[in-house]
């Protein structure tokens, strides 16, 4: 059975915004995500799962069987994700990022706060490029972004239109990260 990307449903920034996504999942650069390299991206975004449950996440998708995810995998990971739980877990991030800038906590996510949140993934951006992602959603100055907007935002196949798409050379090396033993 041939694998293919179904690109008729997805647009050229959709499609360049996952190989973007996963290529920040697959931090050693070998064209698949293994466990570790999963559970490494999900601790940076304070979401915590076991071995057995990054396993489970892994054979959701895992049409090769060979236990890690390639890009196709990947892509059918995120198209087939439950609105519902990516929203939680978008949420997650937000608050975890709200108010990181200034010690303050107030259920709106600044422009120094998406900043910390994306080089805290390893995707450096600069301010042109956190301007235009608050601009895309009605924001000026430095207002403050909704969790609503947020979650709009970072929703594959509703954010990010018609933006340059974002930097994402390749993660470095984490360090001092929790990890458990991964096969």
């Amino acid at each position: 059975m041939a694998q293919s990307v179904e690109s008729e449903s997805l647009s050229e920034a959709e499609i360049r915004g996952l190989i973007e996504a996963f290529r920040s999942f697959d931090l050693d650069g070998t064209g698949q995500i293994e466990p570790h390299e999963l559970n490494r991206v999900l601790l940076r975004c304070n979401i915590k799962r076991t071995p057995k449950e990054i396993a489970e996440m892994i054979k959701e998708v895992d049409i090769t069987n060979d236990g890690q995810i390639n890009f196709v995998e990947f892509c059918t990971m995120i198209k087939s994700r439950d609105k519902a739980v990516h929203d939680i877990e978008l949420e997650d991030i937000f608050d975890k990022f709200d108010g990181k800038s200034n010690m303050i906590k107030n259920g709106s996510m600044s422009k120094a706060d998406l900043s910390l949140a994306f080089n805290s993934l390893n995707v450096p951006t600069d301010d042109s490029e956190i301007d235009q992602i608050f601009e895309s959603v009605g924001l000026i100055d430095n207002m403050g972004m909704s969790k609503a907007q947020f979650c709009k935002l970072f929703r594959v196949g509703e954010g990010f239109q018609g933006l340059s798409p974002l930097k994402a050379p390749r993660p470095k090396q984490p360090q001092n990260e929790e990890e458990e033993d991964y096969p």
